[in-house]
């Protein structure tokens, strides 16, 4: 019968380093990441976001005025999605015990709706 301890054991010895994380010098402009989790945004994700964070813009909490100005529904607060994106990030760019050194020249290309899955 194996014990606890000896589970233990023997998943120490079959233990590989798995490198993470990028250094500065690692890095190239252009350089594009797939992200292999993937985060589905939901419509309470959205709206609590921006509940919680006093971002009472209408298009992100009123379905009705999302529509009236040519959204098929309530978009995601795009400031979610960068958090959200940034998340799934770290991995990549922090984990190995790199700086974040800031966002220049953010752009939000399209909007993300509830039900989108962002990687």
């Amino acid at each position: 019968m194996t014990t606890p301890d000896d589970m233990v054991a023997r998943l120490k010895s079959q233990a590989r380093p798995w490198p993470r994380g990028n250094r500065f010098e690692d890095f190239e402009i252009g350089r594009k990441f797939a992200h292999h989790w993937g985060r589905t945004i939901s419509q309470a994700d959205s709206q609590t976001f921006s509940i919680l964070t006093l971002h009472y813009n209408p298009h992100y909490t009123n379905e009705a005025f999302a529509v009236a100005h040519g959204h098929p529904t309530t978009p995601v607060n795009p400031l979610l999605v960068f958090n959200t994106v940034f998340g799934l990030s770290v991995e990549d760019l922090s984990e190995g015990g790199g700086p974040f050194l800031g966002v220049n020249k953010l752009e939000f290309a399209k909007p993300v709706y509830p039900g989108d899955t962002l990687y």
